[in-house]
């Protein structure tokens, strides 16, 4: 029988499971910074890891026009990134997902084509994305913008 055992940063010993990974349910483990999920397969178990906050992040709040977003830092490399902007009214505009390393250099995460940029055209819900790009902080922006209206967005990164 394979247990799961909980180490402290030192390596002593904090408890242990006694479920065999092989039979295990889906298992969640995490201190509220670092998430291991533990699945069942085909192969027996998996242990999945993902480091960093994996969360949504408030980028832009109601802006009635150009505006650059908080910068949501996801505390490491994110290869994977997708924004949703709630747009309202007439608001007009391109909307653009950046990213950067240093949390100062931003750049398009891509071309309207990857995902990256969108012509903002009338009121609705858009979805901006990244993938195989990584960085580790990411922000959307709004330029050219004209009319009247909001737009609201968020991102997530994993």
């Amino acid at each position: 029988m394979t247990l799961i055992n909980v180490l402290n940063p030192d390596g002593t010993l904090v408890g242990s499971a006694g479920t065999a990974i092989g039979n295990a349910q889906f298992v969640k483990i995490t201190d509220g910074i670092d998430t291991a999920n533990v699945t069942p397969s085909n192969f027996g178990g998996s242990l999945q890891v993902a480091n960093g906050t994996i969360s949504a992040g408030k980028t832009l709040s109601a802006v009635p026009g150009n505006a650059t977003g908080t910068t949501i830092d996801f505390g490491a490399s994110r290869a994977t990134c997708t924004g949703v902007m709630v747009v309202t009214g007439t608001l007009t505009g391109t909307a653009t997902l950046q990213g950067s390393h240093d949390g100062t250099i931003f750049v398009a995460t891509g071309l309207a084509a990857d995902g990256g940029v969108f012509t903002i055209a009338a009121a609705g819900t858009f979805l901006l994305w990244n993938t195989n790009r990584p960085f580790r902080y990411y922000r959307m922006t709004i330029t050219g913008a004209g009319g009247t209206g909001t737009a609201d967005a968020t991102i997530m990164a994993s």
